[in-house]
């Protein structure tokens, strides 16, 4: 799927959320859909082309995060998981 950018006037509504300095994502709906936007930063390219995928970038970042679980209690975070997927969604029911 190729991407498709949009180009906003500074003064638009949209533009001015984004600019924010907190940088919480924004919300648009339309025609009853629920979109999220985000930065687009360096660390983090959201996108769908991997012609420039690093296998040796990817491997250091899964080796960075080992043990970020560590002190998670398992058994809550997995009655947590199946209790979130029983909730219904906007456009989703469970």
């Amino acid at each position: 799927m190729q991407a498709h950018t949009i180009r906003l006037n500074p003064n638009d509504e949209i533009a001015r959320q984004l600019n924010q300095q907190d940088q919480k994502p924004v919300y648009v709906e339309a025609n009853g859909v629920r979109y999220r936007l985000v930065r687009e930063t360096p660390a983090i390219k959201l996108t769908d082309d991997l012609t420039d995928y690093d296998p040796g970038q990817a491997q250091a970042a899964l080796k960075a995060s080992a043990g970020a679980f560590r002190t998670v209690d398992v058994e809550a975070l997995k009655r947590d998981i199946w209790e979130a997927r029983e909730q219904d969604s906007p456009g989703r029911p469970a």
